[in-house]
This record gives C-alpha cells, sequence and structure tokens, in this order.
C-alpha cells in the first residue's frame, strides 16, 4: 500500500525494519538531489497578468500514447515508458503537522520532477518555481473540488487536510502546467531533516553567495545545523538579492556540494546510510512501494541524466505578491524536449 501515516510522523510500513531502511536509504539519494526541501517561504506575490503574443504557436500537447504531435514543421510524440516522480518539499516542520485537521494548511516550496525514460535508460529532472503560476483544484478538507483557479503553484498543498489528498492535489497542478502529463508517484518532505542531513556529512562547506546573518558574501563557511536551513531558505533579509531565483541558485549550489560528501561518506562506511536514515524516516511521507522506490533510485543511479531543467520565465511584483508566468514557447519547448520523441 506505499508508505502510510504513523503515529509520530510520516514514516513507513511493511517488509522488515532492515529491508524498509535500506530502501529508504535508496530513495534518499534521490530526495537528496532534489534537496531543495528545506524551503520556508510564507509570502506569495502577485504581478500584473502577462500577455502571451504568440498565441498562433499554441498547440495541444496531450498525454495520450502514440499520438503524433505538430510543432513547428515537425512531429513528436509522447515517450511510451515514462515514469514521473514529484518531489515536495514542505514549508513547515514535521511538529507543525496536523494530519486531518482543516487548519492543517502548508505549501510546496519546493517542486522537483524526475522524468524517467525506461526505454533508453535516462531521465531528467525539472525544478519548478513555487511561484509559478497556474490552474490549481480548490478543495475541501475532504477532497471534494469546489472550483478551479489560477494561482502560485505552492497554493495547492494548502487544500485537503491529509498528506495524500494535499500531495495528488499538488500532483494536479503539475501535471496540469505539463498539459496533463502523468505524474505517476510523490514523496514529500518536512525540513526538519536538513540540520540532521546536513550533519551527518560532516556539514557542507561552500563559498557564500549573499550576506545571511553571520555569514558573507566570499567567506568559505562550513555550514552546521540550522545554520544549512538559513542558507538555503534566505529570501526577503538578503538585501542584495531578495528573489526566489536567487534563493534557488544557493539552493543548486548546496546541493551540489552535498551530493559529493554524501557519495563520500557513503563509499567510506557501508552504514552510513541505514544509520542515516534511522533519523529522518519519520519526516518522509509516499504513495510508492519500496519496489517503486527502489527502482526509481537505480534509474538515477544508472541512467544517463539528459538533464537538470528549471522553468523559464518572467518573475514580478506589485509589493506585495510575487507571480512567476513561464515563457509559453519555452515551456512547450521543454515539454517536447523531456516528454516527447522526435519522429518526424
Amino acid at each position: 500500500m506505499g508508505y502510510e501515516r504513523k503515529p509520530k510522523g510520516h514514516g513507513i510500513t511493511g517488509g522488515t525494519t532492515r529491508s524498509r531502511i535500506i530502501a529508504l536509504g535508496r530513495i534518499l539519494s534521490v530526495v537528496l538531489i532534489v534537496a531543495g526541501l528545506f524551503l520556508l517561504i510564507w509570502t506569495i506575490e502577485r504581478m500584473n497578468n502577462g500577455r502571451n503574443d504568440d498565441q498562433d504557436k499554441t498547440i495541444e500537447l496531450p498525454d495520450e500514447r502514440g499520438k503524433t504531435i505538430d510543432y513547428e514543421g515537425s512531429k513528436y510524440r509522447l515517450k511510451n515508458k515514462l515514469e514521473t516522480t514529484l518531489i515536495i518539499g514542505l514549508d513547515t516542520f514535521e511538529e507543525n503537522v496536523k494530519e486531518g485537521d482543516p487548519t492543517n494548511v502548508h505549501q510546496a516550496d519546493l517542486l522537483y520532477l524526475i522524468v524517467s525514460d525506461k526505454a533508453n535508460n535516462t531521465y531528467s529532472t525539472i525544478h519548478i518555481n513555487r511561484d509559478t503560476m497556474t490552474k490549481i483544484k480548490i478543495l475541501t478538507s475532504t477532497g471534494k473540488m469546489l472550483r478551479e483557479e489560477e494561482k502560485q503553484i505552492c497554493l495547492s498543498y494548502g487544500y485537503g487536510a491529509t498528506f495524500p489528498i494535499q500531495s495528488r492535489n499538488t500532483i494536479d497542478a503539475v501535471s496540469n502546467l505539463f498539459n496533463g502529463i502523468k505524474i505517476n508517484h510523490y514523496v514529500s518532505v518536512t525540513m526538519d531533516s536538513v540540520a540532521i542531513l546536513n550533519d551527518a556529512v560532516g556539514g557542507i562547506t561552500l563559498e557564500v553567495k549573499d550576506d545571511i546573518d553571520e555569514m558573507k558574501a566570499g567567506e568559505y563557511v562550513t555550514l552546521t545545523g540550522d545554520q544549512a536551513l538559513r542558507y538555503v531558505r534566505a529570501r526577503r533579509s538578503v538585501e542584495s538579492n531578495p528573489t526566489n531565483l536567487g534563493r534557488m541558485e544557493r539552493q543548486s549550489q548546496y546541493i551540489s556540494e552535498f551530493r559529493r560528501q554524501f557519495g563520500q561518506k557513503s563509499s567510506e562506511s557501508d552504514t552510513f546510510t541505514i544509520k542515516t536514515l534511522t533519523k529522518v524516516t519519520d519526516y518522509m511521507h509516499s504513495d510508492c512501494t519500496i519496489e517503486q522506490l527502489s527502482d526509481l533510485v537505480n534509474a538515477v543511479m544508472t541512467y544517463e541524466c539528459l538533464g537538470d531543467y528549471k522553468l523559464e520565465g518572467e518573475t514580478s511584483s506589485d509589493g506585495t505578491y510575487i507571480e512567476f508566468r513561464p515563457d509559453h514557447d519555452k515551456l512547450i519547448e521543454l515539454y517536447l524536449s523531456v516528454f516527447c520523441d522526435k519522429v518526424g
């Protein structure tokens, strides 16, 4: 049945303790690849509606296997062995999560889509800006849809009162952004893991990009404990670059160094991953079975990576709210590149 709620955290059930830990050890690699999961951003901003002057280029991109898509003189077909997994990083700590409570309102501050092509042994990732404007479903706490509205995609997680309802509503929003593409699975995580994982690898040493609290731009600092969370989540307090894009640059920098150090630690000790995961399993939730998580990790570890993509577009603000509007043509090109094969 996949992961299920435990009394004190997300947790998992099914299989032996060792098999569960090993499986989580594998999926940790995937979660860390996308580890912007420690973002804490409560302010959502709005900009003026953008106008698309290239409506003549609009095309239908249905999630239908075998159907040919025409675009600018070329033909494309949806790949027939895709598996997609959405990594959702929540803007809260586990102690604040109250599953089943209508006040359980949180945001999906990290949205990272892993697209595996099992026919060609390749995969791609797409980092989705939390402020991306798209249609989201407005739900009751029990999951009944009231209406659809164009809002920041991070808000999709705030509707519904249980992990499955909230996660699947976010899946629907991401699917809508990419023309109805099927999202097979999700893995959601709270921010408690940041300090644990950071310190497990001995801290992350990097060149600071922006002045953040006691950290000064240009200095080399070894981040420890909650300092790592502050580095990757800071935005409004960063005078030199108070934007989500600036924050995403720091996240990418951190992820790159974390992956290197985590890999080194794992190679030095066969028990490193297991010991680390025993400390963070209560902060994860997924609809995947152990076998599906293992397949996902195997794909990321052994397949060729075709690219780590981000949406291109424009961000604007009226001083209170932010909106990120993807470039229409770039979004089509990204869809065709990641999800389709060129066939003519």
